[in-house]
């Protein structure tokens, strides 16, 4: 099994994961384009009250895969939390 594939499998449920959480940012630097490692970055970071890393992270998600829709929902309600309902909902 190739050492990315492993990254995947293991950062898939971050929430359930705590190895995997900490090798989510290893996964995004092997490759920038998956978006979903992005999306699950966003929302750690999020709950560790790194907001501006966790929106940097959950646009990264969308450029790189403008129909994923988990992550869309992500970034708008967190700046809809934050005040920026215009952008937040057009994103949503």
């Amino acid at each position: 099994m190739g050492r990315l594939l492993q990254l995947r499998i293991a950062t898939a449920r971050p929430a359930q994961n705590p190895g995997g959480r900490r090798r989510l940012p290893q996964v995004v630097e092997i490759n920038p384009r998956y978006a979903e490692a992005h999306n699950n970055l966003g929302y750690l970071l999020e709950g560790q009250g790194k907001v501006p890393e966790a929106i940097a992270e959950l646009r990264k998600a969308i450029e790189n895969s403008p129909g994923f829709p988990q992550a869309h929902f992500s970034l708008g309600r967190i700046l809809v939390k934050q005040g920026n309902y215009e952008e937040g909902f057009r994103i949503c």
